[in-house]
């Protein structure tokens, strides 16, 4: 799903410059990668708040808000 969030890249400009290569919330960028893997506690918050940005249905509907916004 990570990956799938960063491959809309190509969809439009807006969506590179968030999950893209370089991009705020490119979530396969090594580090970042590896801190979301991680199970140390210092990374909860991390995972915490990518879980929570994820769009879910019941509770989102059709806002833009959520992760994927498309």
């Amino acid at each position: 799903m990570l990956r799938r969030l960063c491959d809309l890249q190509w969809a439009n400009h807006g969506l590179a410059v968030q999950f893209g290569h370089g991009g705020r919330d490119h979530l396969l960028a090594p580090e970042r990668l590896a801190r979301l893997a991680s199970k140390d506690s210092a990374h909860k918050e991390l995972r915490r708040q990518v879980w929570a940005s994820l769009r879910h249905l019941d509770r989102d509907g059709m806002s833009t808000v959520p992760w994927p916004s498309v």
